[in-house]
């Protein structure tokens, strides 16, 4: 396969730009570097590039994808809530506490285990993420795509990277939002602190863009926001909405580590994309779950009580 660099990817590290552009990881990516796999196409020819090597505006990057492996995940017939399929591509509502492919550490109970006792999914991305194209958060609940063909995985992939997918989740936020809509146009990137946290203007931060919009204000103590990102950046809502003053609720990494809600109240709610294959645009939806419900009526029960006292 062939990739275009544009400007906004100009300057970085190779085997970053393919593991983030490829979904894979980046010692996957110097694998296939040091195997000869990847090419830079340039006026005076292709060269083997080094892995530290930083990719120009106009770059073409040749990939010979190595030979398909087998599987090593564990399929497993676990619940699936599955908003559409055929033979190209699977949209499911993940709930929240599902973690979306195995790690080397946790390798049962993921959506990617009960996918495959489903149907099959492509080979890019073994031994560990075949045919994701997009993540969410463990306790983020919602709408995820996932790929059962290899090409169906490359047009995904690229739908994601260009910015084509449309992207909207509902969030419940400590505090009461004044503005109606807000932009936090803030770069994200690895916390200084070291770990998997993220913070704004953290070490290689990269653009993040991010829209909100107040759906329901509940009482003085919390709002309901309708969010849609224009980039995907790991953490990204939580650690946008942390920067201006309003964690998400039960976000223990970002907000408060005392709340009663048992996971962040984060979901993806709506997922467009172009069909792989077709080219239509699809759109797909998920209403709010039932725990982040609970939330807003017996909330707003409480502020209803204490105007009528």
């Amino acid at each position: 396969m062939k990739i275009f660099v544009s400007e906004s990817d100009t300057n970085q590290r190779i085997d970053a730009f393919l593991a983030s552009y490829l979904k894979v990881s980046r010692t996957f990516v110097q694998e296939m570097i040091e195997e000869g796999r990847i090419t830079v196409g340039m006026p005076q020819g292709s060269v083997s590039p080094k892995a530290h090597y930083r990719v120009k505006k106009g770059d073409c990057l040749n990939i010979e994808l190595p030979a398909k492996k087998e599987t090593r995940i564990i399929s497993e017939n676990l619940p699936l809530d599955i908003l559409y399929e055929d033979s190209l591509i699977i949209v499911v509502n993940k709930p929240a506490g599902m973690i979306t492919h195995p790690t080397h550490k946790i390798t049962t109970n993921t959506l990617v285990n009960a996918l495959l006792s489903h149907t099959k999914l492509c080979q890019v991305g073994l031994p560990l993420r075949p045919g994701i194209v997009h993540r969410l958060d463990k306790e983020t609940s919602g709408v995820i795509v996932a790929a059962k063909t290899n090409r169906a995985y490359w047009q995904l992939t690229a739908q994601f990277h260009d910015r084509k997918v449309y992207k909207e989740y509902l969030a419940i936020v400590h505090g009461c939002i004044q503005k109606d809509e807000g932009i936090i146009d803030e770069p994200i990137g690895r916390s200084q602190k070291g770990g998997t946290g993220m913070q704004i203007r953290g070490r290689l931060s990269r653009p993040a863009v991010t829209n909100y919009l107040v759906e329901k204000r509940i009482g003085q103590e919390y709002t309901l926001l309708r969010v849609r990102i224009y980039t995907g950046r790991t953490h990204q809502i939580r650690v946008h909405l942390k920067s201006i003053g309003y964690p998400i609720v039960g976000d223990k990494r970002y907000g408060s580590k005392k709340t009663s809600f048992l996971r962040q109240a984060l979901h993806s709610h709506a997922l467009g994309i172009f069909h792989p294959e077709t080219g239509e645009w699809m759109q797909f939806t998920s209403p709010l779950p039932k725990d982040m419900e609970e939330i807003i009526i017996e909330e707003t029960s409480q502020a209803a009580r204490i105007q009528n006292t």
